[in-house]
């Protein structure tokens, strides 16, 4: 079975913030027998998979570049907009002609742009169109008239849509979107699983006081203002006053440069520069060493659609404190995976981290592993994408 594959972009392998996340799907369909193409109007490393044009080739091509350069130049947006995506239309018109021997049309929409040109080679090929929604829509999505009508066009029109998590398929419900959204989640790599082959080693310029082993908390992620970097520091000086032997890794870049400056100068005025180290921007084989290496993720966002690092954490057997930002949660579906508090309070968040340590011999890693293997790894979703595809095309 053949099928197109849309995503925002096409990343290398293992060094981009979502690489394990796309190309766990992109081997997920592989390895389950589907011949792939992959296709985005993103950024497109290379690849040893073939990929669908979106631009056209030789003097069309040229012919569009000069007229964009043009527009660009006199300032008219708009016209450049409007010519990418007249050469986009011309391209996919041009390739589906060649190329017609597809059984169903991917959408991952981690930007709107899969599922808009999703719906599109759909509708030229004449077959479906499965479309998974991943964005956020609880801070800026009230009803349907703040989606854009072409994307809502192509999220009602998918013959299968799904969310990457219950809560996101429930808000979308609640906006009007549609009300037949299913659940396929995020995977992760059936390797991240694993146990790195080199160990993460933590230097901590403090030594613990009490004689106690070390207990280190860890969170990663696109430090964004949703992403409250802020609300964790807060947090963790609580947990360090009362527990001297606690430690706090953040990895990741600290979004925009004030808040790494104020995050930074909090650490400082507190006292906490020994204790707590900023890694800065992880690599994916270093997210997986300090997964493994932890003692308990920390997620405390204002708001997700999945919780990527908490589903990483899991992977490695550690618990997870997350605040219930519409996503982390389901992962940390009861308090063997963990504590789930609610958003926006650092005395919260503070008092389910200092549950955790005062809980860390009664979590079962193994169990915690094999629960989230079950459910998340590669192999299980790539389980639940044939059985949608194969129902998705038995239909048409």
């Amino acid at each position: 079975m053949r099928i197109v594959l849309f995503l925002k972009y096409i990343p290398s392998r293992g060094h981009d913030q979502k690489s394990d996340l796309l190309w766990s799907a992109i081997d997920g369909l592989t390895g389950a027998g589907f011949d792939v193409v992959l296709a985005t109007q993103g950024r497109a490393d290379p690849v040893d998979l073939p990929r669908m044009p979106l631009t056209l080739s030789g003097v069309s091509r040229i012919g569009f570049r000069v007229a964009k350069g043009i527009a660009s130049r006199i300032g008219w947006r708009v016209s450049v907009d409007r010519l990418t995506k007249w050469e986009t239309a011309l391209a996919i018109k041009a390739w589906t002609r060649r190329n017609n021997d597809f059984d169903a049309v991917v959408a991952l929409c981690t930007a709107n742009h899969p599922a808009l040109l999703g719906h599109m080679v759909a509708k030229l090929l004449r077959k479906p169109l499965l479309v998974q929604e991943h964005k956020i829509y609880e801070s800026g999505i009230k009803t349907v008239d703040d989606i854009s009508s072409d994307y809502l066009e192509a999220l009602r029109s998918a013959d299968t849509l799904v969310a990457v998590s219950p809560f996101l398929a429930d808000i979308m419900v609640r906006v009007g979107v549609r009300r037949d959204i299913s659940v396929i989640p995020n995977a992760l790599s059936d390797e991240f699983f694993q146990a790195p082959k080199v160990r993460f080693e933590f230097h901590w310029d403090e030594a613990g006081s009490s004689g106690e082993k070390l207990f280190v908390y860890g969170a990663w992620t696109r430090w964004r203002e949703i992403k409250r970097v802020d609300l964790l520091l807060k947090a963790f000086k609580e947990v360090y006053s009362e527990h001297p032997d606690a430690r706090l890794i953040i990895a990741g870049p600290i979004e925009p440069e004030s808040n790494a400056s104020r995050a930074a100068d909090y650490i400082r005025r507190s006292g906490l520069e020994s204790v707590v180290r900023m890694f800065g921007p992880a690599d994916r084989e270093q997210i997986h060493q300090i997964a493994h290496a932890i003692d308990c993720n920390v997620v405390p966002s204002d708001y997700e659609t999945f919780g990527l690092p908490a589903l990483e954490a899991l992977a490695a057997g550690k618990p997870v404190v997350t605040t219930r930002c519409n996503g982390p949660e389901w992962l940390v579906r009861d308090e063997r995976f963990g504590r789930c508090v609610d958003r926006g309070s650092s005395a919260a968040l503070a008092e389910a981290m200092i549950e955790v340590y005062n809980s860390r011999n009664e979590f079962d890693c193994d169990f915690i592993r094999s629960e989230t293997w079950n459910k998340f790894s590669r192999t299980a979703v790539s389980r639940q994408w044939s059985e949608a595809i194969h129902k998705a095309v038995s239909k048409d």
